[in-house]
């Protein structure tokens, strides 16, 4: 699953995962030692930590993945030529699942 990350001023993690049911999982975060915040963010870290995904080759809708309790919200996917476009997603650093089917 070609995925292309924009947007974004750290470097990230990001892994593929194809199942046997012809969905793609896709895991981003950011690197490091996961940080203790409290309830809040800066505006700065915000911005900093908001990229567009960009899946080539998929006509295809997502939802996120919530890993504590299994539930799923679906998200707003725009189709391109190439693929789809997940805008302004907000990474942690904590794996943050997508499903694309």
């Amino acid at each position: 699953m070609p995925v292309r990350v924009s947007g974004h001023r750290r470097a990230i993690e990001q892994y593929g995962l194809a199942c046997g049911n012809g969905e793609n999982l896709l895991a981003l975060w950011l690197p490091g030692v996961a940080e203790e915040r409290g309830r809040t963010e800066s505006a700065a870290d915000v911005t900093q930590n908001t990229v567009d995904i960009f899946v080539k080759g998929s006509k295809a809708k997502g939802g996120i993945v919530d890993r504590l309790n299994g539930t799923e919200k679906p998200l707003d996917v725009e189709s391109t030529e190439d693929g789809i476009v997940i805008r302004k997603m907000h990474l942690q650093d904590w794996p943050l699942i997508i499903r694309i089917n």
